[in-house]
């Protein structure tokens, strides 16, 4: 199980770091194209709005499966580390039902867009291929929350920087 959690970690690490790349390349590209020739990258706002909610959403499996995501812990210095262990797992499986939730209303809104015909304005991209995206990306999200309960078992609050282990 940990090469095949540790493979898709990677993938989506890179597909993570190559959007990012893309991302600074074009803004350079479009702001120095705006700037020096008067003339910006046709649709770089549509392509900066794709790849930003690619960004996004490809990160959030790891940090559902790593614990990675941000904890408001203002009670924690009352509770004991059973109670913490309890909260921690009951606030992962609430997460996972959320994002899993999250998934069937996006595919939906993905097929309502594709019998539309919607596209981006300027460049005609189909707008179900990120709908999509989410959708699937929802679904492995709340998988992660729950598959990161039994193989990252919360034994403490975690610190910053602390290392976890996989399964």
């Amino acid at each position: 199980m940990s090469r095949v959690v540790a493979t898709a970690e990677r993938a989506l690490d890179t597909l993570t770091g190559v959007l990012l790349l893309a991302l600074m390349m074009l803004t350079t590209v479009d702001v120095l194209g705006r700037n020096l020739l008067r003339q910006p990258v046709p649709g770089a706002t549509e392509l900066t709005e794709l790849m930003l909610a690619g960004i996004v959403f490809l990160a959030f499996p790891r940090l559902a499966y790593r614990q990675g995501h941000i904890v408001v812990d203002l009670l924690d210095f009352l509770t004991g580390p059973r109670t913490r262990r309890i909260q921690t797992r009951f606030a992962a499986v609430l997460s996972a039902a959320t994002f899993a939730g999250l998934t069937w209303p996006l595919h939906r809104a993905a097929l309502r867009v594709m019998e539309d015909g919607d596209t981006t304005i300027q460049l005609g991209i189909p707008l179900y291929y990120p709908l999509w995206l989410m959708s699937a990306v929802c679904l492995v999200t709340g998988a992660a929350f729950v598959l990161g309960i039994f193989c990252n078992p919360p034994t403490e609050t975690p610190t910053a920087g602390d290392p976890r282990t996989s399964c």
